[in-house]
């Protein structure tokens, strides 16, 4: 399958999610190439995972954002998203990953609500574990999460307490998609 993103933007929580779904790290690789050519998270918050190292090394680079980039980019923002963004720095490594994929061509992926939120008032292409799982099960033909009678029943198998995962594949995630927005989901 031929990239749709140059880069795919991977928040740690995210990298957390998968992480739980495969302690050997192996999906990290597969999910960067069904999406993109380049995997980009934060280098700080990623240095401090106790897990994945050889995978975030060999397949993460750093987004490269300042905190003066991110300020400048803030004080450009219409007074109307000042809140949402404000909320979202309380986490500064979000709010870059943010910057970085509104000015860069990329998906962004995610298990952070409010950054999901985010991304879909900035019209930046966006998924979070679910939806990533059920994509790229069904880019592998239905194989890759073999041994499991859905892609539900491994999410559920690995994260059974994760908010994410308590919402079926026909209902929309209430706490990142309050209108029903996603384009994930399935009908």
């Amino acid at each position: 399958m031929a990239a749709r993103y140059h880069n795919v933007i991977i928040d740690t929580c995210f990298l957390s999610c998968l992480h739980n779904c495969d302690p050997q790290c192996e999906l990290l690789e597969i999910v960067i190439d069904h999406y993109g050519q380049r995997g980009i998270g934060d280098w700080r918050q990623l240095q401090l995972c106790t897990y994945c190292q050889e995978a975030i090394e060999n397949h993460l680079n750093d987004h490269g954002i300042s905190d003066e980039a991110v300020t400048l980019w803030m004080a450009a923002q219409p007074p109307d998203r000042y809140d949402r963004l404000a909320r979202l720095a309380e986490d500064p490594a979000d709010l870059k990953l943010l910057v970085y994929a509104v000015n860069n061509h990329g998906i962004l992926l995610s298990c952070d609500g409010l950054l999901l939120q985010c991304c879909h008032l900035y019209d930046v292409p966006h998924r979070c574990l679910k939806a990533v799982m059920m994509e790229v099960d069904r880019g592998w033909g239905g194989s890759l999460l073999e041994g499991y009678s859905s892609v539900r029943q491994a999410l559920h198998q690995h994260l059974q307490n994760h908010p994410f995962v308590q919402i079926g594949f026909d209902r929309h995630c209430q706490k990142c998609d309050p209108h029903n927005t996603c384009d994930t989901r399935q009908s």
